[in-house]
């Protein structure tokens, strides 16, 4: 198994393989995740 080129620890990426193949053993699962930081200054109080 290859970890995909994504900020995500081996372990975690086991964890998402086994729920995957668990549930949906017949599909190629593709997935386009983005990721934003809020600035410290822009998040409402």
């Amino acid at each position: 198994m290859t970890v995909p080129p994504v900020d995500i620890l081996p372990k975690h990426w086991e964890i998402v393989c086994g729920i995957l193949q668990k549930h949906v053993p017949e599909y190629e699962v593709w997935a386009l995740v983005r990721a934003l930081k809020a600035l410290p200054n822009t998040i409402p109080t």
